[in-house]
């Protein structure tokens, strides 16, 4: 055959493509489906997610009102992969202490869960220079997830439940991880990380095993040079006490129930546990943006929170997260989420990434690259 004739061979799409991992399923949505009724949701605090949710033109569906079908039931279906059959339970308005999980009664009563991890994390021009950005993230085993080690005679986490945290802050690119035991655990615990086999040599991140009374001096300082604590349940309250006098962080902050997957978002608060919170902006919108994150909606969850450190970098406070700069203003925890959805994200300095939020590379370089190629698309409106 003369090759002058011969038909260019054309390039399917796929493999025009680079050769990059692929996830099986991406859900394009506008909805938001969380546990519970609308009713039980306070009203300040029902009347702060519609803002929310309006300006960012997305719809939170209650479990407990939705009848699916058809399109309904596969988006459903679609939505809960990353969090089991059962849809999250959003409830940041309920606070826990963490006192609770010191006594068998208040452990009873706690949602059912393996381990929970609150966040700390704050940013703004206030901050003092030699530490501008807080991103902690402290887990604890639940109790009931912890078994008596035969060795020290405490109660320890089982292996597939401290697998489970560090498996979490990992994912969250946390590469300095402590583990907060009593004196005599210390020993026990470094053996059972042993057995997990994600030592530092394996996984790349630093990991110790620290007695609560060698870790008082660094939790004084802020815990500076740690991405991510684990502390023993018992040991929860004073740890994090600890830490929200170092950094300045009074709380609430967002914490996350896990059992097989993410079940529930609460509050963590040392203050007096009340029914309901009061509304909490920087409780809201960060609690709003990991359950969003959690379900797939990874835009939705950075303009959420990108929206909210805007305003703080800006020298907007409010009365639960206050500011130290001069030109500072104040406004109530109702009238910053209000400000939320009209705030220019891309004037001003760049922003802080937080590593609860987990970004792909380009944007960690300032871009905004579009998301891996996925097999199916699934996209769902009212």
């Amino acid at each position: 055959m003369d090759k002058s004739t011969e038909r260019p061979r054309i390039q399917s799409l796929a493999e025009q493509r680079p050769a990059t991992a692929r996830s099986p399923l991406q859900l394009v949505t506008n909805e938001l489906l969380f546990g519970g009724v609308a009713d039980q949701v306070p009203a300040e605090w029902r009347d702060a997610l519609s803002v929310l949710m309006t300006g960012e033109r997305t719809e939170i569906a209650w479990a407990g009102e939705v009848r699916r079908s058809g399109l309904q039931h596969l988006r459903h279906w679609a939505s809960a992969q990353g969090a089991g059959s059962d849809a999250l339970l959003f409830a940041p308005w309920q606070g826990w202490s963490p006192a609770d999980l010191q006594s068998p009664a208040g452990a009873a009563t706690s949602p059912r869960a393996q381990w929970m991890a609150s966040y700390l994390f704050d940013c703004g021009a206030d901050r003092p220079l030699h530490r501008p950005v807080i991103d902690l993230m402290l887990a604890s085993p639940h109790p009931a997830a912890c078994a008596v080690d035969e060795d020290c005679g405490l109660p320890l986490p089982w292996l597939k439940t401290l697998n489970a945290m560090l498996e979490a802050a990992r994912s969250q690119d946390r590469e300095r991880i402590v583990i907060i035991t009593q004196q005599r655990a210390a020993s026990a615990m470094a053996r059972r990380l042993l057995a997990t086999g994600r030592t530092g040599s394996r996984t790349g991140c630093q990991l110790e095993v620290v007695a609560i009374e060698d870790a008082l001096g660094h939790l004084m300082s802020g815990a500076s040079g740690w991405d991510a604590v684990i502390v023993l349940p018992e040991l929860r309250s004073i740890v994090l006490a600890i830490l929200a006098e170092a950094t300045g962080l009074a709380g609430p902050f967002p914490l996350l129930w896990h059992d097989r997957s993410l079940a529930m978002i609460s509050a963590e608060t040392l203050r007096p546990v009340r029914p309901h919170q009061p509304l909490d902006a920087a409780l809201l919108v960060h609690s709003l943006a990991l359950a969003a994150r959690n379900t797939g909606m990874a835009e939705l969850a950075h303009r959420l929170f990108a929206g909210w450190a805007r305003l703080r970098d800006s020298g907007v406070a409010t009365p639960s997260r206050g500011s130290h700069a001069p030109y500072a203003t104040t406004l109530s925890e109702a009238e910053f989420v209000a400000r939320i959805p009209s705030v220019d994200r891309l004037q001003g300095r760049r922003l802080p990434l937080w590593q609860a939020l987990p970004a792909c590379d380009g944007q960690k370089q300032g871009n905004n690259p579009p998301c891996a190629p996925v097999n199916l698309i699934l996209v769902a409106s009212q």
